[in-house]
């Protein structure tokens, strides 16, 4: 049921094609899945001994995939323009300006790695489960067990119309205060 990383692709050039010339296609990188044209492991292992963790599988592979370093889907913004890895850094490090973790050391197994109105979206390091923390910090829901499985679920939820409990029973989760915020999802 969830759109494969092909899939979606094709879905986002189908979606934005009316804005879309052969110059311009770089130029929509924040609203379309682009391909990396090199491969950016030696970024990976930067940002892994900087951070002191292992990514997770299935989002080392889709890194090494994809350029998500300005890319956003529905209102979940994974990049700001600079390299998506040291924006992530930026995010986790111990001096971040407003760190998202409470007390005075980030959960070391914990990464923040896109933002949501309403949510942080943090990424189990460990399990590579993927949770919505609250504007408000009061709470963290599990939202995909895998990296991979979260954004397949997100982009079903953008370029398609499903309903709610099809989404959560693919996932195997029982929370939906993230979902029911994503954009064209139906309770």
């Amino acid at each position: 049921m969830l759109l494969t990383y092909a899939q979606i692709e094709n879905a986002l050039l189908r979606r934005f094609a009316h804005v879309i010339n052969d110059d311009e296609i770089l130029d929509l990188h924040d609203l379309l899945l682009i391909p990396h044209l090199l491969d950016p492991a030696d970024s990976f292992t930067e940002f892994e001994q900087a951070m002191g963790v292992v990514l997770p599988t299935s989002f080392r592979q889709f890194l090494r995939q994809y350029q998500v370093d300005d890319f956003s889907m529905d209102n979940v913004q994974f990049g700001q323009g600079e390299a998506y890895l040291h924006h992530v850094f930026a995010l986790n490090h111990a001096d971040a300006l407003c760190p998202w973790w409470q007390g005075k050391m980030r959960p070391v197994n914990l990464l923040l790695m896109a933002l949501t109105d309403g949510y942080a979206l943090i990424l189990d390091v460990n399990t590579g489960a993927v949770w919505a923390l609250d504007q408000d910090n009061s709470g963290m829901d599990l939202v995909a067990h895998d990296f991979e499985d979260f954004f397949r679920a997100l982009a079903t939820v953008y370029l398609s119309e499903v309903g709610l409990d099809e989404v959560l029973n693919q996932l195997n989760v029982d929370s939906s205060g993230f979902w029911v915020q994503q954009g064209r999802l139906k309770a």
